[in-house]
């Protein structure tokens, strides 16, 4: 039985300190931290390449953690094209968490105009 299937996360970077200091439940694609779901991200195309080198750095008692940018994760979101990943495209947008220049700019330079049309004729 895979990792989906039982709700185990098997194996992340960081995964081994989280447990250490008592991070161990998982909720849906999250790892819950400090009451919050936090979903890791690994970097596999060049979209989330660039995502990761234009994270966010935040201090995590005393670890820097990496929070993408809402707009790199609209694109992620818009490139995956699952209905969940769309759905939290549009809380993005309906909560004007996003500049929608960088966002433009991000969408021209992967590639993304057909997934950005077809979502605004779908979310917005």
């Amino acid at each position: 039985m895979g990792a989906e299937q039982t709700g185990l996360v098997i194996e992340i970077p960081g995964w081994e300190y989280l447990k250490e200091h008592g991070y161990t439940q998982v909720r849906g694609e999250a790892i819950v931290v400090e009451d919050w779901p936090v979903q890791f991200v690994p970097v596999s195309n060049a979209l989330e390449e660039e995502a990761y080198l234009n994270a966010a750095v935040h201090d995590f008692d005393g670890e820097p953690v990496r929070v993408m940018l809402a707009e790199h994760l609209v694109a992620i979101m818009l490139k995956t094209g699952r209905l969940k990943d769309l759905v939290r495209a549009q809380m993005f947008m309906s909560q004007k968490a996003v500049d929608l220049d960088i966002l433009l700019d991000i969408i021209n330079r992967h590639g993304l105009e057909k997934q950005w049309a077809d979502f605004q004729t779908k979310a917005l």
